[in-house]
């Protein structure tokens, strides 16, 4: 006998098991009024071998009355909640992204390797959203590349579409039920979750995140506020938000006060508030990321580098939401472009460039539309855009990009000004990389002259230039340069 019970509903579990023991005969045999005692008594007396699935328990409590205290047969409980005795339970994965495109193609019969690739990708490896989508391929006779481009655009839309075959639910109603119960029972730890839905899903930095915030509260609307500064302020009730998300499998503890949030809670998260709500959100992790900037300090500090990784990827991606959807006032944005600069030069040395000069080209647009295009700070993110472009290896690109970010320096700024000879240094590097060394070495030592008359010539920015007009030549262009002096610009 093999029977499938939901246990979200202890009401629901009673009637399931009083039609399984109707259909057995064991209310003839036993007391009708305890159809589960019943039922479990027949089984044990006649040996009747039996598999039984409670399917989304809350707990182990919820579903101990209708476990059968003997006889043959297997017991299998699925739950949200992770808090369970010491080996009894088992985590289920998600599968890894390959495995799941190889599903993908067989199941709908759709050899379109690199689609499948995608949506495996964009649905994370979860089980249920896979079938799903399988079956939405298979009822409307699409194919998985109409799916991911439907995905993309309309996300939380699809995740209601198309129940998956056998199974009465789909993703976001699942998911739906523990955000529902957060709302109206656990304020803080919903409150947890909308912040996190606005950071990169993976390694969320709560210990960098989660500080209190002197100020932030009459920045906050009545509808943030509430729900998020007893998490800033408490750590107690910091630590319950993070049990409860947990026990609804919402987030993912990592190590050392980390935890990740699968990409699609963060868009069923998201779905579920209205736009200016949505906006507001976007708004309230801005000023907490920027809040944590101000704590780490500038990166150029090598001691605060470990923590400039935990946090430089989720500052990125807050600046650019902010500045995509447009939901921050001026000084809000202003303050997320000057975190973002310090995380992307961070990011940049680590030897991620394209994604450093990703960030630094947002950041000229927030620049280039708050102040003016001849301020310190926009002449600032021009080089480093042009210093990132010679790192990737487009030379020309960089040396047009250099030598109009050092005309604009010299007419704000001066031509003595440590920035300028920096600039002009850039120049040289660039185009000693194209193989013309006597130009190179003739542009740095106008450089090193400026330098030694500006600073001295035993300050560090000189003695770094002459090495450079040292490596100008062969052999040593062709070899990987250091980094000294990481936070010049």
């Amino acid at each position: 006998m093999a029977w499938q019970i939901p246990a979200d509903d202890p009401a629901l579990m009673a009637a399931e098991f009083g039609e399984l023991a109707a259909q057995i005969g064991a209310l003839v045999l036993l007391d009708a009024r305890d159809p589960v005692a019943s039922l479990h008594a027949v089984q044990a007396a006649y040996g009747i071998e039996r598999f039984l699935l409670f399917d989304n328990a809350p707990d182990k409590a919820s579903v101990a009355a209708f476990i059968p205290p003997a006889g043959r047969g297997q017991v299998f409980i699925t739950s949200q909640n992770h808090m369970w005795p010491p080996g009894q339970a088992l985590d289920v994965p998600v599968l890894d992204q390959e495995v799941a495109a190889e599903f993908l193609t067989k199941r709908t019969h759709d050899q379109n390797r690199e689609a499948a690739f995608g949506l495996a990708g964009e649905l994370g490896g979860v089980p249920l959203a896979l079938e799903q989508a399988t079956a939405h391929v298979q009822a409307t006779g699409g194919t998985l590349t109409d799916y991911l481009a439907s995905f993309r655009q309309r996300r939380a839309e699809m995740l209601l579409r198309s129940e998956p075959n056998g199974y009465g639910k789909t993703v976001a109603t699942t998911w739906g039920l523990s955000f529902e119960h957060l709302q109206y029972t656990e304020l803080s730890a919903i409150g947890l979750l909308r912040l996190l839905a606005n950071c990169v899903p993976e390694a969320i930095p709560l210990r960098l995140l989660l500080q209190p915030c002197p100020g932030l509260e009459n920045k906050l609307s009545s509808d943030i506020a509430p729900v998020l500064m007893p998490v800033l302020e408490d750590p107690p009730v910091a630590k319950d938000a993070i049990a409860v998300l947990r026990r609804h499998s919402l987030v993912t503890p990592l190590a050392d006060g980390f935890v990740s949030v699968h990409r699609l809670v963060q868009a069923i998260t998201v779905a579920q508030m209205p736009a200016e709500l949505t906006k507001a959100w976007q708004r309230a992790t801005g000023q907490l990321v920027c809040h944590g900037v101000q704590k780490i300090g500038a990166p150029k500090d090598t001691a605060t580098w470990p923590m400039w990784q935990a946090m430089a990827s989720h500052v990125m991606y807050v600046f650019e939401a902010l500045r995509s959807s447009e939901s921050g006032p001026a000084d809000i944005l202003m303050a997320a472009a000057c975190a973002a600069g310090m995380a992307a030069r961070n990011v940049a040395e680590r030897g991620l460039y394209g994604t450093a000069e990703a960030t630094h080209r947002g950041i000229l647009t927030i620049q280039l539309h708050g102040l003016r295009a001849d301020q310190p700070e926009t002449l600032a993110t021009w080089h480093e855009i042009a210093r990132m472009r010679s790192e990737q290896g487009d030379r020309a690109t960089a040396d047009t990009d250099f030598r109009e970010a050092l005309a604009a320096r010299m007419q704000v700024l001066g031509a003595d000004l440590t920035a300028t000879l920096i600039t002009q240094e850039g120049i040289a590097s660039v185009t000693a990389q194209q193989g013309d060394h006597t130009e190179a070495e003739a542009e740095y030592r106008q450089a090193l002259a400026a330098l030694e008359r500006v600073l001295g010539a035993d300050h560090t920015d000189t003695t770094n230039t002459r090495y450079q007009i040292a490596r100008s030549w062969p052999p040593w262009t062709n070899t990987p340069k250091p980094k000294p002096n990481t936070g010049r610009r």
